[in-house]
């Protein structure tokens, strides 16, 4: 075989073959791994750009990324480590990381996605996380074939979508995808599954200490028994990039309800006065809640879901009012002697919800595509929510009062349906209401408080 060196000396000037001999051994040197690199911003990490060959990243600072980070496909693969040094990287709507056949290493570094909504932020073939915090994605925070992770907080990740078996909220897995987690808290996941859903095919083995609360629908959407828990117990002390593994417990307020939080032990709230939410109410999985109202009202919050229940719990009201506390329920609701009023947003159950003795009046809707007091939609569970002995009353705005979207909703008992605008009910309605009934129910509240019951 003629060499390269023998080609180029043919054509090479005599009085230049010295000067090429000299330069050679810098072309074919060891990579630098800068060489095609991005440029580094001033924190130790580019802004946007794509990784041309294996770099490590040192932070001095909290970085702010402008556009995507993509890493190329080549061989031998690429890895990026970012040594973030107890500092936090953040970005706009184009944040992310993206590279096939490629490893992330991140250590000591917190990824935040600040509420912007994208598909995902880290989307390549193998993440290996110590000590690292990733937060707050509004999309999917990471997609990969193998991800370990090592003292990792995973936290206000949420997605979407709301298909059973989604993409997960936190993390998503895949086809053929191996999960391997070593003290890990995953909290307040929303979504697509709640924090992490196994696809067929895919593997989850958490071991060390494992926290997991808020996660809603689920903590771990796995229906084909891919996961694998030798956990040791819950997470303490700090986690992640430095951040608390136990968030204050929600205690009740001197009205006797939390005014927000999650609730990871069952517990029946007894009132003893008007309360308010002030932040959102989680019942984590298995958790059974009941709270006895004497009466008294719960006052939400416009604008978001006061309580978002997980699948697999169950939340009781009896003898109580809300005013603007709109519910989602994955779970089991029920409710007894109930008052609904100023609900912004209405109610969603996409679980098994029975409402009995209630009165839902004076609720409005400014969007023309929503509905002013509920909608029974089965993307999780059956969608299937029934009244019995139940008044709608000066409920204005959107679709109707009441929507089935591929669910179920039934009537039965006395049901009346007073002065509501533009419609009573949208979809299909099962009406075993009792025809002879002349009734309206007028919230039966009873006991000491003032909420506005007859």
């Amino acid at each position: 075989m003629v060499s390269v060196q023998s080609i180029m000396i043919g054509k090479i000037a005599p009085a230049k073959i010295l000067f090429f001999l000299l330069t050679l051994p810098l072309l074919f040197a060891a990579p630098t791994f800068a060489q095609g690199n991005p440029a580094v911003a001033d924190c130790g990490l580019p802004a946007e750009g794509v990784i041309q060959s294996s770099v490590t990243y040192t932070l001095t600072d909290d970085c702010e990324q402008t556009g995507r980070i993509n890493i190329a496909t080549v061989v031998p693969n690429i890895t990026v480590t970012i040594n973030g040094g107890g500092h936090t990287i953040r970005g706009d709507e184009n944040m992310s990381f993206l590279g096939h056949l490629v490893t992330l290493n991140l250590n000591n570094v917190t990824i935040d996605g600040e509420g912007v909504s994208r598909n995902y932020i880290i989307d390549v073939s193998t993440v290996n996380a110590t000590n690292a915090s990733l937060v707050n994605s509004r999309g999917v925070m990471i997609l990969g074939t193998t991800l370990t992770f090592n003292n990792v907080l995973l936290a206000d990740n949420s997605s979407g979508g709301y298909a059973l078996g989604g993409n997960g909220a936190a993390v998503h897995a895949g086809l053929n995808t191996v999960h391997t987690w070593t003290n890990v808290v995953m909290r307040n996941s929303l979504g697509n599954g709640g924090g992490i859903s196994l696809n067929t095919g895919a593997t989850l083995n958490t071991k060390g200490c494992l926290t997991l609360t808020g996660n809603i629908p689920y903590d771990v959407y796995d229906p084909v028994d891919g996961w694998t828990d030798s956990s040791t117990g819950p997470c303490a002390g700090l986690i992640g990039n430095g951040d608390q593994a136990v968030l204050p417990f929600a205690s009740p307020q001197a009205c006797g309800l939390p005014a927000g939080g999650n609730l990871d032990v069952s517990a029946t709230y007894t009132l003893r006065a008007n309360c308010e939410i002030r932040s959102t109410i989680r019942l984590s999985e298995n958790v059974n809640i009941r709270v006895v109202g004497n009466g008294y009202a719960i006052r939400g919050f416009q604008g978001s879901y006061s309580i978002i229940t997980a699948a697999t719990s169950v939340l009781e009201f009896e003898n109580v009012a809300l005013e603007s506390v709109g519910i989602f329920n994955f779970g089991d609701l029920r409710a007894n002697r109930l008052k609904v009023s100023k609900l912004s947003p209405s109610f969603v159950n996409v679980g098994d919800a029975r409402f009995s003795n209630a009165l839902f009046e004076d609720n409005s809707e400014s969007d023309p595509n929503s509905r002013t007091v509920i909608v029974s939609w089965n993307a999780y569970q059956d969608g299937f929510t029934r009244f019995t002995d139940a008044t709608f009353r000066n409920n204005h705005g959107g679709l109707g009062v009441l929507q089935n979207f591929f669910a179920t909703i039934e009537l039965q008992g006395c049901i009346a349906f007073v002065n509501n605008s533009p419609a009573d009910y949208v979809g299909g309605i099962t009406d075993e209401r009792d025809p002879n009934c002349a009734e309206t129910i007028v919230a039966r509240l009873m006991g000491g408080g003032r909420a506005g019951g007859g």
